[in-house]
């Protein structure tokens, strides 16, 4: 049987370009989704690149050479969206291509600040709702989510499939006995939306018996005023990574405690979905699919938005606590396992694949 061609859109699948969930999530499906040939088609901005006119006047060639390459070898189009201004008008282009080309499109969206926004502007809320309506199917990362697009947008229910992000499933590592420090995480990229400055107030806060390590590991456009935050408030207490991967970044999620993500939006981030298979214990904001995976004292801690204070209660907490610790770790691992496992989802996808196409037996 000849394999089934997808083109997928993503941003750079190299890990030292781009540490986003879509380009890890995308690269694991490219490596291991065997019934599928996949075409990746490099659409988004690198996470050290700056939007400025270079960058705006060379999305037309990017939009010329997504037109080349959407052909009657493609049987679908991939199309990933991350719900943010510029991501919405360029896929919006890409959907505009598929229809000319009479190529299917399968929509799947990605979170950001317009996911699940009652104030989206309307312009925006025009092409989100074109782009979904002419898709043959739409992903999106949770059931919030998927009443959300449904009401909002009103569409078909039936089009609309529930796909989490996933991960692939280490073997168990406790957190249940803490060593002399605290091993904290934050991984991913450093944009001023993941909470980063509340996380450094956090720390700031804590008493001097809080023994603790920051490890930062990631890359992004608020890389700078993050460290020169680091090292006026944490000093010594945090440590700079930068993009971390292979073994490097195994060791370090083994040897981390709590993971740290206390963003303003979000859609299902898969740092947070790796960390808690590590057994790292998430404190997080709920924002996006966050919910229907941490739920509070089950297997995380939940914090408010912009709530630092709260972020230094729930690490101390921790910190005292070392049986709540071994709970939860465990939790967050069954959690993952039983969840976001990335075999059960690529399974999924492709019968989301089959279904769009009736191609795949």
């Amino acid at each position: 049987m000849s394999l089934f061609s997808v083109l997928i859109t993503s941003p750079s699948i190299n890990s030292t370009k781009n540490v986003g969930g879509i380009s890890n999530l995308t690269r694991l499906l490219i490596e291991n989704n065997k019934e599928v040939n996949y075409i990746h088609f490099v659409a988004g901005k690198q996470d050290k690149e700056e939007r400025g006119v270079r960058w705006f006047l060379r999305q037309f060639s990017v939009l010329f050479s997504f037109f080349k390459k959407v052909n009657k070898k493609i049987d679908l189009v991939h199309i990933n969206m991350p719900l943010e201004k510029a991501g919405i008008v360029r896929d919006f282009c890409f959907t505009w291509v598929c229809r000319i080309k009479r190529v299917p499109y399968i929509l799947h969206l990605r979170g950001g600040v317009y996911s699940k926004n009652l104030q989206t502007p309307s312009l925006l809320k025009m092409l989100i709702k074109t782009s979904l309506l002419c898709a043959k199917s739409i992903i999106v990362l949770g059931e919030s989510e998927k009443k959300y697009i449904e009401s909002s947008y009103h569409i078909d229910k039936d089009k609309i499939h529930v796909l989490p992000n996933s991960v692939f499933l280490p073997e168990f590592h406790s957190k249940s006995s803490l060593t002399n420090c605290l091993n904290l995480l934050y991984l991913g990229r450093l944009d001023k939306n993941k909470g980063l400055d509340e996380m450094v107030d956090a720390l700031y806060r804590l008493p001097k018996e809080v023994n603790y390590l920051l490890n930062i590991a990631g890359e992004g456009p608020y890389k700078d005023r993050l460290l020169v935050n680091c090292e006026m408030k944490l000093k010594n207490k945090y440590h700079y990574l930068g993009v971390v991967s292979g073994e490097v970044k195994t060791n370090l999620l083994i040897n981390s405690h709590i993971f740290l993500l206390p963003s303003y939006f979000e859609g299902l981030p898969n740092a947070l979905l790796e960390a808690m298979s590590y057994g790292c214990v998430p404190i997080v904001t709920p924002v996006g699919s966050i919910p229907e995976v941490v739920t509070d004292e089950v297997n995380g801690l939940i914090v408010s938005v912009h709530d630092s204070l709260s972020i230094t209660e729930k690490i101390k907490y921790l910190a005292t606590n070392q049986d709540v610790m071994k709970r939860l770790s465990k939790n967050a691992f069954d959690t993952i396992k039983k969840n976001y496992d990335i075999g059960i989802y690529m399974q999924r996808l492709n019968v989301i694949y089959n279904n769009t196409t009736n191609k795949i037996e």
